[in-house]
């Protein structure tokens, strides 16, 4: 009736199970934050050169250019695609930015909202 409660070796057993546990889950996630790192370095430096300069298209297929972009740009829409330096530089007058025009001079983007104009 009156049964006596586990003994301290059994509950310090009990204890390390627990821990020996907890410890291999700790493991695990370093293990997986330790991958997780070593793909986020290598999609770093497996990352494509940009290309010189963009050239933006208008919202709809087939619109003519919008601005011209150095090609690491912040401000670079997903419509844009890479241009060498001369056709930056032959780009449509009427459809180029004030900052755009001065781009092929000076190797400034040519994003309206960029401040620094680097």
């Amino acid at each position: 009736m009156n049964e006596p409660g586990p003994t301290r070796l059994t509950l310090l057993r009990f204890l390390e199970r627990v821990q020996l546990r907890d410890l291999d889950r700790t493991r695990r996630w370093i293990a997986e934050e330790e991958r997780s790192e070593a793909e986020r370095r290598r999609g770093i430096e497996e990352k494509p050169v940009p290309p010189d300069w963009l050239l933006e298209q208008g919202l709809n297929r087939g619109s003519a250019p919008v601005y011209v972009h150095v090609g690491d740009c912040w401000n670079a829409a997903k419509r844009s695609k890479g241009i060498e330096q001369e056709q930056a530089r032959r780009a449509p007058w009427r459809t180029v930015s004030r900052r755009a025009r001065t781009a092929g001079r000076t190797a400034r983007c040519a994003c309206p909202t960029r401040q620094d104009g680097a």
